[in-house]
């Protein structure tokens, strides 16, 4: 077969009683499909196969079915990815009759590595083409100066830690995805200050539900 799309995510709302859900893209093994149910609160958990979905047989061409154990509840969002491995655990034999099928299934598979890879890349901040910022001057600090303190891009563009404060010098801290996410709702309160940082991205590095907030200048 060809791939002449790339395998999209697959988005699907709950509604307390639907427990199949179409796949329309071709997956070459079960391990390759993932299934993510985040809740109405954003709380994002990894399915299982056969502990809370099963699906039918890999290696057809319109794709199958991911059946839920539990059909997701209303305000939970299922999505379906595809996921293939970065191996290729097909060896070829040499001479003999050329063996199209399985060539054409391994093209196939990396033409779903590349949509992966780059749904990856979609999913990451990204910086103009033109920007002068580049290489090892994008990196951020490591774990060890990062920790409890906010992302921030310096005047000169260059990504920098520092430590969050309040308009009266109090500390600002997360400990909790709530916590991160009151951040960005306050980001236009006024008792929220970052010094010296505005206009800046503030980026939450407290918790992985970070609170990303764009501040302009007074």
């Amino acid at each position: 077969m060809t791939i002449s799309t790339e395998p999209a995510p697959l988005s699907y709302n709950g509604d307390d009683s639907t427990k199949p859900f179409a796949i329309t893209w071709k997956y070459f093994a079960k391990a390759h499909v993932v299934a993510t149910l985040r809740s109405s609160t954003g709380v994002e958990t990894t399915q299982i196969l056969t502990t809370h979905y099963t699906l039918t047989p890999a290696k057809v061409d319109s794709g199958g079915t991911l059946t839920m154990v539990t059909a997701p509840a209303t305000g939970e969002t299922l999505v379906i990815e595809l996921e293939p491995s970065n191996t290729q655990d097909t060896s070829l034999p040499l001479g003999g009759p050329f063996p199209s099928t399985s060539v054409e299934d391994e093209l196939d598979e990396a033409a779903q590595r590349d949509a992966k890879l780059q749904a990856i890349t979609d999913r990451s901040l990204k910086v103009p083409k033109t920007d002068t910022q580049v290489g090892s001057n994008l990196e951020i600090p490591i774990d060890s100066l990062r920790a409890s303190k906010a992302f921030h891009f310096d005047s000169a563009g260059k990504p920098s830690m520092v430590v969050p404060t309040n308009a009266s010098g109090t500390l600002v801290t997360s400990t909790s995805g709530t916590a991160a996410r009151s951040l960005a709702e306050r980001a236009d309160d006024d008792s929220l200050v970052f010094p010296l940082l505005r206009p800046s991205l503030i980026l939450n590095l407290d918790d992985i539900n970070l609170c990303l907030c764009l501040r302009g200048s007074d």
